[in-house]
């Protein structure tokens, strides 16, 4: 992993939030880039931020005009234009979980309804020994199972993203 890139814990409260998405920006519409980035760096091919950002908007993955940030097709999408193999999944969650290996990361696509708007909210969540790592919830996270990590939330669906040989073989 390149030391410089840090994961970002929220899209609310980063200096990347007022950057434009669709037809808001990062605050608002963000998460599924949010999470290509944590991807990404999780897989030790990190880019910085900005870089992920203008791949996205050059490419035009947002939903619904960005509405709802960016679908999960997309953001697979986004993965196999930078020869990265990943799997859309629709089905339950230990199926998903059954297929995972250690430093694998799931895309989890859940259904976000607030009181002011419904939506789709895009996270990482990155499986190490026992469990979940989960950014850009608020704070980092770990959960034992991904159905937790996903709050408990409808699921739209799943990206799962195989660590490679360099990562899982760790000194």
């Amino acid at each position: 992993m390149n030391e410089k890139l840090e994961p970002i814990r929220d899209q609310h409260r980063t200096p990347f939030s007022s950057l434009p998405f669709g037809r808001g920006n990062v605050y608002g519409n963000g998460c599924g880039v949010v999470a290509l980035y944590h991807t990404l760096l999780f897989r030790g091919e990190g880019h910085p931020f900005e870089e992920v950002l203008a791949g996205c908007r050059e490419e035009k993955l947002w939903w619904r005009k960005g509405t709802w940030g960016m679908a999960p097709w997309n953001m697979k999408r986004f993965l196999k234009l930078l020869g990265i193999r990943a799997k859309l999944f629709f089905g339950p969650w230990r199926a998903i979980e059954k297929k995972c290996r250690p430093d694998d990361v799931v895309i989890l696509a859940t259904f976000n309804r607030q009181w002011w708007k419904y939506g789709v909210h895009n996270y990482a969540c990155h499986r190490e020994e026992g469990g979940w790592r989960v950014y850009n919830n608020g704070a980092e996270t770990f959960f034992p199972t991904l159905r937790e990590a996903a709050h408990f939330r409808p699921r739209l669906a799943a990206i799962r993203v195989a660590a490679p040989a360099r990562i899982i073989e760790k000194q």
